[in-house]
């Protein structure tokens, strides 16, 4: 039977790591035996798992001596009695040792926010009716629309050629 690369399915790995922990039934173990004989990627996949899963089972645990209870009581009963007070009260906080950069960064974030929103103009209420409202005005930008307006009305006295003269 002609079988799809597993490497190559979705959950392809699952049943190569199954074939090679003997964990699957005959009839699928055959048809991927059949695959694995045609495929060089498998093969070479199959062989270095066969290899891990032969090292695993030849791995023998070195032998744990047989005080080794004691020795893990004495040893958490020294760290309880050097303890102070204060080192229980900082324990959850020792913990995120790990994550001191990202605190640090997160603290540098929140202080920039503070920052810019301490600096934030406080908004101005909007005039009521009666309240006018006076802007000043360059007198350089002032002079130069006076300018502009005086252009258009001599223009507009000119005239063009598709409208007659005033």
């Amino acid at each position: 039977m002609a079988m799809d690369c597993p490497m190559r399915a979705p959950d392809g790995m699952e049943l190569l790591l199954g074939y090679c922990a003997r964990r699957l039934d005959l009839e699928t173990a055959s048809a991927l035996e059949g695959h694995i004989a045609a495929c060089p990627a498998c093969q070479v996949w199959t062989k270095s798992q066969s290899q891990v899963w032969t090292a695993l089972e030849a791995w023998e645990p070195a032998p744990v001596s047989a005080d080794f209870d004691r020795q893990i009581y004495a040893r958490l009963q020294s760290e309880r009695e050097g303890r102070g007070w204060w080192r229980t009260l900082l324990r959850p906080w020792l913990r995120l040792s790990g994550l001191r950069p990202a605190l640090s960064l997160g603290l540098a974030g929140l202080l920039v926010v503070v920052a810019f929103w301490m600096q934030k103009p406080k908004a101005t209420p909007s005039p009521t009716p009666n309240q006018t409202q006076t802007e000043t005005l360059d007198p350089d930008r002032l002079e130069k629309a006076l300018d502009d307006v005086d252009m258009l009305r001599q223009l507009s006295l000119v005239g063009t050629p598709d409208t007659p003269l005033r």
